[in-house]
């Protein structure tokens, strides 16, 4: 799959996001002009923790050549955002018809009855569905876990994403043997990550798990255990050139 000249590749060097989350316009300027640290190969928009005018960050954004994910993180996936379906939707295709947005992040849990339509919309500009899954309290069994990202996969989703909470180093080893299995199995690009400082080995090694981005921070972290973008990418090159 490639976006923006991008490419994202099964078992090949993971790329690196970061998240944005700004509550003003003139934060959010000061968190992208952040991100130009180098490094950093696709930024996530986390619109949840936004309050101003969207439009003035997509106006921005019609400068930013690196692919942007567009994501509204609910409460209930531990985001910002108390979940109402209308306003879900509605800014979804507000960010979908912007021209500026080349990927939108949808939970699986939320049930609106328009989710189909808006991974269609998306599509029919060329925009990439991630379909994703969090559980900030427990990591699922093997065979779960497999059944999640498959499921994520047949509702449409162009990209499946699972990231988990560990309670002790068995439950990271077992994301990373969901990530081996399902990446075998399944004919989409797969993000997977364990979450807090227990998981944050799964957030070096997706070239060998699979997993084909990476989320990072220079600034403010948008969850538990992301690694600072410097120590990541060294992290990510040197598990490369092991490989290579």
């Amino acid at each position: 799959m490639e976006i923006k000249g991008l490419k994202l590749e099964k078992l090949s060097q993971p790329k690196v996001c970061v998240a944005i989350v700004a509550e003003t316009f003139k934060d959010f300027v000061s968190a992208w002009n952040d991100t130009q640290c180098g490094g950093i190969d696709l930024i996530e928009w986390r619109a949840d923790y936004y309050k101003d005018d969207q439009s003035l960050v997509f106006d921005l954004l019609v400068k930013e050549d690196r692919p942007v994910i567009y994501t509204i993180r609910t409460k209930e996936e531990g985001g910002q955002w108390p979940y109402e379906s209308i306003d879900y939707e509605k800014s979804y295709k507000r960010a979908i018809d912007s021209g500026v947005i080349d990927l939108i992040d949808l939970e699986y849990k939320r049930n609106i009855p328009n989710k189909k339509n808006l991974m269609v919309r998306a599509k029919s500009k060329g925009i990439k569905v991630i379909h994703s899954y969090h559980d900030f309290s427990n990591t699922p069994t093997l065979a779960d876990g497999k059944e999640i990202l498959q499921e994520l996969h047949i509702e449409g989703a162009d990209i499946v994403k699972l990231a988990v909470m560990p309670h002790s180093k068995q439950d990271v080893l077992r994301l990373l043997q969901i990530s081996i299995e399902a990446n075998a199995q399944l004919d989409c690009p797969i993000i997977t990550m364990s979450m807090g400082k227990t998981g944050a080995l799964s957030r070096l090694v997706g070239e060998w798990s699979g997993s084909v981005v990476t989320f990072g921070t220079v600034s403010v972290a948008s969850a538990p255990g992301q690694v600072a973008v410097k120590t990541l990418v060294e992290g990510l090159e040197t598990i490369h050139t092991l490989y290579n």
